[in-house]
C-alpha cells in the first residue's frame, strides 16, 4: 500500500472486498450493537482516504486517516442507512456502537457518514454498512469470515490508467516477487 501511494500522480485506497457495481458484493456480515438494539450489517475494512480516492460522498465528518491505527479508540464511517437505522433523527457523529466480531466490548465511534453505495445484486434493498479502519484490526478477527480481512483489494484513480497499472504491476513486484497482482480492471 506505501509503496503503491509512492506512485506519481495515484491516489490509492484498499478496501477488503470492494462494493463497486461491479460484482455481486459476498454477504460479510458484523452485528451492529446498542444497548437497545442488534442487526447484522456488511462491515468493510477501508484504508485511509479510501472515500476521496473513490469521489464517494461524505455526507459529513470525516474519511477514514492514516492516524487510525491499532491502538487508538476504534473508529468507523456508517453508511446513511445505517445512521438511519442507530440513531434516527439524531446526529450520528461521535456517537458510539459495539462491531460484534470484530472489536469485542470496545465502542466504535461514528466519524463520518458516506451516502449509500449501491450494490449491483438481485437484492435491491438498502443495505446497512460500516466501514472501519484495515489499520485499527485485532491480530485475529472471529467468526467464517475472519480469514478474509488478510485481502485487499487497492483502487487507484489517475490517468492515464494503462501507466498506472504498469506502476501498480512493478511496485507490488518490488515489495514481493511471489505475490504478483492477481487482477486489474480499469473503469
Amino acid at each position: 500500500f506505501e509503496r503503491l501511494r509512492q506512485i506519481p500522480g495515484a491516489k490509492v485506497a484498499g478496501i477488503s472486498h470492494p462494493p463497486v457495481n461491479s460484482f455481486v458484493v459476498p454477504q460479510l456480515k458484523a452485528h451492529v450493537e446498542r444497548s437497545d438494539t442488534a442487526f447484522p450489517v456488511i462491515d468493510f475494512l477501508v484504508t485511509a482516504d479510501y472515500f476521496h480516492t473513490i469521489e464517494a460522498k461524505l455526507l459529513e465528518g470525516r474519511d477514514i486517516a492514516d492516524r487510525d491505527t491499532h491502538g487508538q479508540p476504534p473508529v468507523a464511517v456508517v453508511n446513511q442507512t445505517l445512521a438511519r437505522l442507530l440513531w434516527p433523527g439524531e446526529d450520528p457523529l461521535h456517537k458510539h456502537f459495539g462491531l460484534a466480531g470484530i472489536h469485542e466490548g470496545t465502542p466504535v465511534e461514528v466519524v463520518g457518514v458516506i451516502k449509500d453505495i449501491p450494490f449491483r445484486s438481485a437484492d435491491t434493498k438498502e443495505e446497512a454498512v460500516v466501514y472501519t479502519s484495515f489499520l485499527q484490526q485485532p491480530d485475529l478477527i472471529h467468526g467464517p469470515f475472519g480469514n478474509m480481512f488478510g485481502q485487499m483489494t487497492f483502487v487507484m484513480r489517475g490517468r492515464p490508467a494503462q501507466d498506472l497499472l504498469k506502476a501498480a504491476r512493478q511496485a507490488v513486484g518490488e515489495v514481493d516477487q511471489r505475490h504478483p497482482v492477481s487482477s486489474e480492471f480499469t473503469v
